[in-house]
């Protein structure tokens, strides 16, 4: 009898109903989707009219944090023909950035042209900066170039009437998380940017009267 028993044993296991262990998830991604988001409210962002721009992030996938960008058209409207010139890169544009999930404010930079410059123009190493500058579509990569705060780094220079497209990643914490993110489960993502004053914005003798158009969220 006692053989049958300690036999018995080893087949023994625990009720599913007992079972709180999480289910086993796959390691790998079925799919991949460009989904783009627009500004709600408005199309059309300056200083001296419409300035806090809006998107909500929602749908039954996985956001990838670290491919969010910030999708745009610089246009220098100047009636008396004055160059457009950024400070810097795309980031001098703004003053404010707000996340928001589930309603729930999660990060909240103020001062927001700054602090980019700070961790991306100064802390990184010039190599990465420079690719930085190229990809947002308003700078250009020269050694010794004079007219931007970054070293080795071009601003463009936009005529009136001109414009150009220009794309960035916000400087936000949870775009370097590493993890995709539910947004089923979320409850809605909002991002907010807040437009800087014209004059912080730009060089001291550039143009303070232009537009941002045709913006999105991808």
């Amino acid at each position: 009898m006692d053989l049958v028993i300690s036999g018995s044993g080893e087949d023994s296991a625990l009720l599913e109903s007992l079972s709180f262990d999480l289910p086993a998830t796959p390691s790998y991604v079925q799919q991949r989707r460009l989904v783009s988001y627009y500004p709600s409210g408005a199309s059309t962002f300056s200083p001296n009219n419409v300035r806090v721009c809006r998107f909500t992030i929602a749908g039954d996938g996985w956001l990838d944090p670290s491919s969010l960008r910030v999708y745009a058209k610089l246009a220098n409207t100047s009636a008396n023909g004055t160059v457009l010139q950024l400070a810097d890169g795309p980031h001098s544009l703004w003053s404010r950035c707000r996340l928001f999930i589930g309603g729930t404010l999660v990060e909240d930079i103020d001062a927001y042209g700054r602090s980019h410059q700070l961790f991306r123009r100064i802390l990184m190493p010039t190599d990465w900066c420079q690719n930085d500058a190229i990809e947002s579509g308003l700078q250009s990569s020269i050694e010794g170039a004079a007219g931007s705060s970054s070293p080795g780094i071009a601003s463009q220079q936009l005529a009136a009437g001109k414009y150009a497209m220009f794309n960035m990643q916000p400087l936000l914490g949870i775009l370097n998380c590493g993890k995709y993110l539910p947004l089923r489960l979320s409850g809605g993502i909002q991002l907010e940017l807040t437009l800087a004053d014209a004059a912080d914005a730009v060089v001291s003798t550039s143009s303070t009267s232009y537009e941002i158009q045709e913006m999105s969220l991808r």
